[in-house]
């Protein structure tokens, strides 16, 4: 079954940021309905993580994230929270996570605080996931591949199937596909358009849960990938490959 690489969890400071966290009084309810799913495990952070605009959100959402992470380490995955606007706050928990084994950076979307991945502001922050060996898990935009162009040893996770950036992000080795969002799980022809471009070593099975039902994405992986075989690499094992080779402590209980 498979492993959720795009969510965003609920967290009680957080109510009201996000029109889902209205259908679950906790996190163990959000979790709940994707084990229902068919959900093995979640790399997440909080909306809070999303929508944070200053050093102390950061920090909060970071130790949110930790918090919930602790609870149910064989479950949850935490994604690192980073800002353009709290440099010295985000590279902290860059290390931070770092130290602990924690690997993974985001989702970080752009939209939010109106500089893309390309900007200059970035720079300092994405230098430290390079140097420690981070995946950074960006929401598409055009920035992400002249970020990926110039920062070749950088890891790095599109977030989202958009088909007019399939071929130049297929093109650039150091990018991976989550294939979240609605084209991912809902429109018919996009997942399967998304394996043909990037081929199936480099896509990694995601929702972007709790804004998205993840048993639509469940559906849509059987349909795309008939072979059990293919599926179960798309579905975790890239996931997890991925973690272990930037060496990550033991994730989802140690794997599948």
């Amino acid at each position: 079954m498979p492993i959720d690489a795009h969510v965003h969890l609920p967290y009680p400071r957080d109510f009201g940021r996000h029109c889902s966290e209205a259908l679950f009084r906790d996190v163990s309810e959000a979790v709940k309905l994707a084990r229902g799913a068919g959900v093995t495990g979640m790399v997440f952070n909080t909306w809070l993580g999303v929508f944070c605009d200053t050093a102390e959100e950061v920090d909060a959402a970071n130790r949110d994230a930790l918090e919930l992470y602790d609870t149910m380490p064989e479950y949850l995955y935490p994604g690192a929270v980073i800002h353009p606007r709290a440099v010295e706050t985000s590279l902290a928990w860059l290390d931070r996570f770092r130290e602990r084994g924690l690997v993974w950076v985001g989702e970080l979307v752009p939209y939010r605080c109106g500089i893309d991945f390309d900007r200059p502001e970035w720079t300092p922050l994405f230098e430290r996931c390079r140097d420690n060996g981070q995946i950074v898990q960006l929401h598409n935009s055009a920035g992400v591949v002249a970020l990926a162009e110039r920062m070749s040893e950088l890891n790095i996770v599109c977030a989202h199937i958009t088909a007019e950036w399939l071929a130049p992000l297929a093109a650039l080795p150091n990018v991976r596909l989550d294939l979240s969002g609605a084209n991912g799980g809902l429109r018919l022809g996009s997942m399967e358009s998304a394996l043909a471009a990037f081929g199936p070593e480099r896509l990694l099975w995601a929702t972007d849960y709790t804004a998205f039902d993840p048993a639509c994405f469940v559906i849509r992986l059987e349909r795309a990938v008939p072979d059990p075989v293919m599926r179960r690499k798309i579905g975790s094992g890239n996931l997890l490959r991925l973690l272990a080779s930037a060496g990550s402590v033991p994730a989802f209980g140690g794997g599948r």
